[in-house]
């Protein structure tokens, strides 16, 4: 459990109803009875109160906020919490009108609505995190879900996210219908049915992202992919398929063709009709990476628009008049312009909008979920799609990835519901070797880890630590099996699920996730020690927390003169902090095994005197479908030297635990070559996300930007070498040594 659903999780708050609906009981400026601001939100300083200050209706509505100057980025929550078992089995829909007052342009509100179930099991959840408000106006909020027939209680609420404050107001639960009403059964997909949406997601991606019409930039896509997976599958053969797909995404792109013949014949409406007024443009999608209209992020996308001079298209667009031709497989071909062209009142042609397609009848109370067959299909194909189209690195992953989308689409047509889906999607990832590639459901809970530590020692699974008090475990034993499966075939099949860059980045996430992996009962081992096996169970974590091997506190001096830093719960200002101490040290040893607390590159200006430079930014710059048509924005940044600058030799500790943020810090001490690192290859993974929401919720993660190292040569797959290589053995696991410490002490003491 995260830690935003674990503060969110208040076992014993509960009534008949939801609570003060609509503030209009209460005082203004007091805090809103049945409503509270958790504790552990509270004590960072975020307080609701009721208002009368422009209500939504009544008198009085609830603000959410806090003083943010002294606290500008967290999360705050205003909440109460349902008993569920009237509303078992059923589909309930959470309204609210929300609003924001924004100190800065960052803050948010989003509302949330969460079912909690027996020992942490998943139940349904959404924070609108695809969907927030940021608009000083009232919005009406929407979130419709489905209450397990177990459900213990419902918990909602309204998120503030950023400096500012957060305003809501009528708030209404309401029964829609039985649960999974709507939803259509698992089945199986094969021959020309996985033909067809084969066909229809390589379409799908291709018109979506770069063919920019007015039409097309409105549609609603996730609508379409769910409607589209269910009409196109029956078509009995090549014509019927081609025929579905034009009536499906005609309405979006009126100048499309799609057909059973080899060779189409371009469409006969005219590209040109109407551009001959006093405007004449042309309107082509322009990618930096995949953004969103209010992306604040270094992703954009957005349509360009340029004008036509005597009959010259600006550089960089297409043609409209020669549209790409796209084989799709299953005999059918389509022609997809990816250009238009426009004038002031939008682009052309301005046809009649085509006779939609029948569609087939769903009830009103209809949600998208994993629990629907067309909504995993639909997600299949969206996600697919964003991948092929804006994941950098197929020319260094030689993935098959059309044989990869057939796979995909084959399980999700027969999975039976949300934790299907996920590993699914999550094989499909897998296949990327992306570090920074996952596919998650907000609400997706797992299981607390056992109360131990452990690690790949000598091609064995070796307890590296154990929690005080648990007693029945020992430092240094093997683990021969893991609820009941062979250790090397347990963590061989969580590595099937996650998507690494390199072997020792998946080795570590696997045997994390094995952490995790038994959600009910006892976590049962079979060890070894002296030459003898035993069956061990353990108890979970009653915190949730993974338990982690202990290591010195930072500025402890480890030998005269000798100094520790621990750059996973260090920040700078403590550093700066101690800059005397270190100024009189003659080696420090920073450790680095994992993800830093902080940007940690601010310390490197210590330990140089002369300029140092980031590794290279590369964010793909798309203007067409196809990876040989692919460009890159360069950027990269600088860190000047700061004083006093520390004289003291230096060693790195490092291993595939280290990602991102971590292989960015440790790019530079390998480039300037600012002291030895030690120990083993980082995870070679780096560079920003990129992230899209699927129907249903599942939220895809992926590395959005290619990333070099500072001298151009490549980094994925590859990541920082030590140039102290040191592995760990079972012996001084079980002495309770630290190897690659006791060898960075030895390399700053030489």
């Amino acid at each position: 459990m995260g830690p935003l659903l674990a503060l969110l999780a208040l076992p014993g708050l509960l009534s008949a109803q939801v609570a003060n609906p609509d503030f209009e009981e209460g005082k203004d400026g007091d805090p809103p009875p049945g409503w509270l601001v958790p504790r552990a939100f509270a004590d960072e300083g975020f307080e609701a109160r009721l208002r009368g200050l422009n209500p939504s209706s009544g008198k009085l509505c609830a603000v959410l906020s806090r003083d943010v100057s002294d606290h500008p980025r967290t999360i705050g929550n205003l909440m109460q919490a349902v008993k569920a078992e009237a509303l078992r089995g059923k589909r309930i829909r959470l309204r609210a009108d929300v609003r924001v007052t924004q100190a800065f342009s960052d803050a948010k509100a989003q509302l949330w609505l969460r079912v909690d179930r027996p020992g942490g099991k998943p139940g349904f959840f959404d924070n609108m995190h695809d969907r927030p408000v940021t608009s000083g106006k009232w919005s009406e909020c929407e979130i419709t879900g489905d209450v397990a027939a177990d459900a213990e209680q419902i918990a909602l609420g309204l998120m503030l996210i950023g400096r500012g404050a957060a305003w809501i107001d009528n708030v209404r639960l309401d029964v829609l219908a039985d649960a999974g009403i709507g939803d259509e059964p698992p089945r199986p997909l094969s021959g020309r049915a996985l033909e067809n949406l084969v066909a229809f997601a390589r379409l799908y991606g291709v018109v979506r992202w770069f063919h920019p019409s007015d039409e097309a930039f409105r549609a609603d896509w996730d609508e379409l992919a769910i409607e589209g997976v269910r009409l196109v599958e029956d078509a009995p053969h090549a014509k019927a398929c081609a025929k579905t797909l034009a009536g499906l995404l005609l309405p979006a792109a009126r100048l499309l063709v799609v057909s059973a013949e080899r060779d189409p014949a371009p469409s006969k409406l005219d590209a040109l009709a109407g551009a001959q007024g006093e405007t004449r443009e042309v309107v082509a999608w322009k990618h930096a990476g995949l953004g969103s209209k209010d992306s604040q992020s270094i992703y954009r996308s957005r349509r360009v628009r340029e004008h036509v001079r005597d009959s010259v298209l600006p550089d960089g667009f297409a043609d409209p008049r020669v549209p790409l031709k796209l084989d799709l497989g299953g005999g059918v071909t389509a022609l997809v312009p990816l250009s238009v062209f426009a004038d002031a009142r939008g682009t052309l042609p301005r046809a009649d909008a085509p006779e939609p397609l029948p569609r087939k009848p769903r009830p009103a109370a209809f949600r998208p979920s994993g629990s629907d067959r067309a909504t995993r299909l639909a997600g299949v194909v969206i996600a697919w799609n964003v991948l092929e189209h804006f994941y950098p690195y197929f020319d260094v992953v030689k993935a098959d990835w059309g044989r990869a989308l057939e796979d995909a689409l084959r399980q999700a047509a027969e999975d039976k519901g949300a934790d299907e889906l996920t590993k699914t999607l999550r094989r499909m990832v897998a296949k990327l070797r992306d570090g920074h590639g996952s596919v998650h459901l907000p609400g997706q809970v797992h299981g607390a880890p056992p109360p131990i530590a452990w690690d790949w020692v000598e091609e064995r699974l070796v307890i590296t630590h154990v929690k005080e008090g648990t007693g029945k475990v020992q430092r240094g034993d093997v683990v021969v099996a893991v609820n009941g499966v062979p250790a090397a075939e347990a963590v061989a099949r969580e590595e099937s699920l996650i998507s690494g860059s390199t072997p020792q980045h998946l080795r570590w996430a696997a045997l994390a996730a094995l952490l995790y992996s038994h959600d009910d009962g006892p976590f049962v081992l079979e060890v070894e020690r002296s030459g003898k096996k035993e069956r061990i169970e353990l108890e979970k974590s009653g915190d949730g927390v993974q338990v982690a091997e202990p290591r010195p506190a930072s500025f402890t001096e480890l030998r005269p003169g000798i100094l520790y830093i621990d750059l996973g719960t260090l920040d700078y200002p403590a550093f700066r902090a101690q800059l005397e101490k270190l100024e009189a040290a003659r080696g420090i040893v920073l450790d680095l095994r994992g993800y830093p607390s902080f940007g940690p590159w601010d310390c490197l200006g210590h330990f140089t005197d002369t300029q140092l430079r980031s590794p290279l930014w590369n964010v793909p710059v798309l203007r067409r479908p196809g990876r040989q048509s692919l460009e890159f924005e360069t950027s990269d940044w600088a860190l000047k030297p700061r004083k006093p600058r520390l004289r003291a030799k230096l060693a790195f500790i490092t291993d595939g635990r280290a990602i991102s943020a971590a292989e960015t810090f440790l790019g530079i001490v390998e480039h300037y070559k600012l002291g030895a690192i030690v120990g083993g290859p980082t995870a070679g993974t780096n560079g920003n996300i990129n992230q899209l929401v699927l129907p249903g919720g599942y939220q895809v993660v992926w590395t959005g930007m290619k990333v070099l190292k500072r001298d151009g040569s490549r980094h994925h797959g590859v990541g920082i070498q030590p140039t102290v290589p040191v592995k760990r053995t079972i012996q001084a696991v079980t002495e309770g040594r630290d190897e690659l410490l006791e060898r960075a002490i030895g390399v700053v003491g030489e």
